[in-house]
């Protein structure tokens, strides 16, 4: 997708709502749009405002059926009203998506499958995000396929599976979409057997590529902990709730935002509630630092309506808190850390909790229930980060004499 144009003119879409009286919020929310848009719309598996609408969804980690899925709509449309048809936003719908959805697009058979993935995925347990991101590989997948003169699966051929991962210069998607189409084709191996398992064999093995995880420094962490510790500081106290939660015990952003209540056990100091992302129970001590914030904010800071949730907006309609990476990076700039580049965010103080208790030998088990993993393995990118015990494992080159020349290119 290109977004040269947005790029070009996005102060001008800023100033725009700033004059008409625009809320903080709803300003947040835009500028965090334009600036996924803008670093990452380039990809090659975004082609559209649709598909950048998929994207983000998955990057914000909003859920189909959510009100903040929906709302998201909103703010994509105004980007794409704004770029494509040269429209500021005038407070009514832009129909955006109110054509014929893709799924329409498809031939019936590829319909049939795609329901069937869905029903057979509910079944098994499987969460909303998971079936959705399954179904939105095997919609891309089909669609790519009808485009190339394949209707059904009899029809699909080598050249147009080879074409949907490699653009003829590089490899436009990576193994873990193979993965999540052998998913959908796994499902209709009963009725499609021989042709379903004749695509799930001809599609390629990609190697995924291994990413660092960025996480806090220790001069870093210690400057997070005392500004949070400082109730001198400018903190507010849903600020510093929210910092030592992600601080102690890391929990995922929409996570937190779904707190309740019922999800804090304060006589036996611990916190219970089902991840959204996994759909696992996790159960997770309550310190005192944590609980201590937790109660201010309830007690002193928190609109008093009725609502089960825990973080609300502090302005009238006092609706559920949703920004938590706007939260955290509050508490960076409070504790001057990052000020100048590096990642910020949520992401990076869970990858801290993980790093810091892998640093300190705690065992994988330990780790994986704290953070909520369903497998261990989901670790494996933080120990490249374990500098300390990785140095352990270096072998000596003094058996190998290296001419000083080498080292002083």
């Amino acid at each position: 997708m290109d977004t040269t144009h947005l790029q070009s003119t996005k102060h001008l879409l800023l100033d725009y709502l700033i004059e008409k009286g625009y809320k903080d919020d709803s300003l947040w929310m835009t500028r965090k749009c334009l600036k996924l848009a803008i670093e990452e719309g380039h990809k090659p598996e975004i082609c559209s405002y649709e598909d950048f609408y998929g994207y983000a969804a998955q990057q914000f980690t909003y859920q189909p059926g959510e009100p903040r899925y929906k709302k998201l709509k909103s703010y994509i449309g105004l980007l794409w009203n704004f770029d494509i048809n040269g429209k500021y936003p005038q407070g009514v719908a832009v129909g955006f998506m109110a054509g014929p959805s893709k799924y329409e697009s498809l031939s019936n058979e590829f319909k049939e499958i795609i329901d069937n993935h869905s029903v057979i995925r509910k079944v098994e347990g499987k969460t909303n995000k998971t079936i959705y991101t399954e179904y939105r590989a095997a919609l891309n997948f089909f669609l790519f396929m009808q485009d190339s003169g394949a209707n059904a699966l009899t029809d699909i051929e080598p050249r147009m599976i080879c074409g949907f991962f490699h653009d003829g210069n590089e490899v436009i998607r990576r193994g873990s979409y193979c993965h999540l189409i052998k998913m959908v084709l796994g499902t209709v191996v009963d009725k499609y057997r021989e042709q379903a398992m004749r695509i799930i064999r001809l599609l390629p093995k990609i190697r995924e590529p291994r990413k660092l995880f960025d996480y806090l420094l220790p001069e870093e962490s210690r400057k997070v902990y005392d500004c949070l510790k400082n109730e001198q500081s400018s903190l507010s106290h849903m600020e510093r709730a929210m910092g030592w939660i992600l601080y102690f015990v890391g929990l995922r952003g929409t996570d937190i935002a779904s707190l309740g209540m019922q999800n804090i056990d304060w006589k036996h100091e611990s916190i219970h509630l089902v991840q959204s992302k996994t759909g696992v129970p996790l159960n997770l001590p309550l310190n005192a630092a944590m609980g201590n914030s937790l109660f201010d904010y309830i007690t002193v800071e928190r609109p008093s309506v009725d609502s089960e949730k825990i973080f609300l907006h502090a302005t009238h309609p006092h609706t559920d808190f949703q920004e938590i990476g706007s939260i955290i990076n509050k508490v960076f700039d409070a504790a001057g850390v990052r000020t100048q580049g590096r990642a910020r965010g949520v992401r990076v103080m869970r990858h801290h909790l993980v790093t810091s208790l892998l640093v300190k030998g705690t065992d994988c088990a330990t780790v994986s229930s704290i953070v909520g993993h369903k497998h261990e393995e989901s670790l494996h990118p933080y120990v490249d980060t374990d500098i300390e015990h990785l140095k352990a494992c270096a072998i000596s080159i003094e058996r190998y004499p290296v001419d000083n020349r080498v080292f002083a290119i």
